[in-house]
């Protein structure tokens, strides 16, 4: 596993939700952000699965816009 400041890759399930509820985005719509299903947008926010590197920085590219 890998650290990312401020421990948002430790909350991740959190941080994504959080993000996704202040933007008005619903699951489908940030899963189409980052290129991707919505299912693993679900995982991710229930704890399921966590997001590879990749998408994680690119989730990160999105929260710092």
């Amino acid at each position: 596993m890998f650290t990312v400041r401020n421990g948002l890759y430790d909350d991740y399930s959190e941080t994504i939700k959080a993000y996704r509820n202040k933007h008005g985005l619903s699951q489908q719509q940030l899963a189409v952000m980052l290129g991707m299903e919505r299912q693993a947008v679900s995982k991710w926010e229930n704890g399921l699965s966590k997001p590879s590197f990749e998408l994680w920085k690119s989730f990160l590219e999105l929260v710092k816009s």
